[in-house]
């Protein structure tokens, strides 16, 4: 008798021809393990990415304005911007000195992670 009552519970509303915007209780353990993993690795990578940014973040803003881009190359590898997204990435910050140029590094940083995976 209990497992009528558990049955419709398990199933979460889901039909298999239409999609459900409730997940499987089920498997509810296993995405909070990998969500909890692709936290732990974006801020690992968010970390590296920081820590090089502020250490250059003079020399970066100067080659923003340059064609040479050393530094700013490695740090949109880093933040593991696809190469072809990279135009894409140098354009905007070129195009707004005033939101990338300034003292704080913080929005080139959440510029690089964005454009990044």
């Amino acid at each position: 008798m209990r497992i009528l009552l558990i049955a419709p519970l398990l199933a979460a509303c889901t039909s298999p021809s239409a999609p459900s915007h409730l997940p499987n209780p089920l498997l509810l353990p296993f995405a909070a393990i990998g969500n909890g993993l692709s936290n732990a690795s974006y801020n690992t990578r968010r970390a590296e990415v920081s820590r090089f940014v502020v250490a250059n973040f003079d020399a970066i803003k100067q080659e923003l304005g340059s064609t040479a881009q050393p530094l700013l190359t490695q740090a949109m590898a880093l933040a593991k911007i696809p190469v072809a997204s990279r135009a894409a990435f140098l354009s905007e910050a070129q195009q707004n000195p005033d939101i990338y140029q300034t003292a704080n590094p913080e929005p080139l940083i959440v510029a690089l992670m964005v454009y990044g995976p």
